[in-house]
């Protein structure tokens, strides 16, 4: 999901006051029992490992993605090297969490959704990382998250970028 809109229209209070009190309520949404979620912050760091420091949160997938050998820095070269493998493990980890018994959803009942929030998108559109290799693979490793059932990809970008997304991967 791609929220956009010029700047100072409210996508991130739609997003963070609108969208997410609603991702957290289980069973709203046909067949998804719950959902983990968590921010990717696009700060000055290298979008790849804000990515996988993300996704290896401990309230998010880390102790389910440590079982499978992947702590944060090998998850950031799974992302970089292999984002189709790594996409795979993201999917394996998050149906670890679901099979937990002390896992909030009943995998019985519907599946664990995992929300993946970008907002915003824009710091990865600066002069200096619209074309960097980090970028495009952080835009490819996205794109295959996005792919999996199982995963929410949303984000935020102002409307006056919205031409650069062409020059990126799926």
């Amino acid at each position: 999901l791609l929220v956009s809109g010029p700047s100072g229209v409210g996508k991130s209070s739609l997003i963070r006051a609108g969208l997410l009190p609603r991702l957290i309520r289980p069973f709203l949404f046909p067949g998804i029992a719950g959902c983990r979620w968590g921010f990717v912050e696009l700060d000055d760091r290298d979008p790849i490992q804000a990515l996988a420091d993300t996704l290896a949160a401990p309230g998010m997938l880390g102790p389910a993605l440590e079982a499978f050998g992947l702590d944060v820095d090998r998850l950031t070269r799974l992302l970089t090297s292999e984002p189709g493998v790594a996409a795979d493990q993201v999917l394996a980890a998050l149906a670890r969490v679901a099979d937990d018994p002390a896992s909030s959803s009943d995998g019985s009942d519907g599946r664990l959704q995992l929300a993946l929030i970008v907002d915003p998108l824009d710091r990865l559109f600066t002069e200096e990382r619209r074309g960097a290799p980090r970028t495009r693979a952080f835009f490819e490793a996205l794109s295959l998250l996005a792919a999996r059932d199982g995963v929410w990809v949303i984000a935020s970008l102002r409307s006056d970028y919205l031409f650069h997304l062409a020059d990126m991967p799926d």
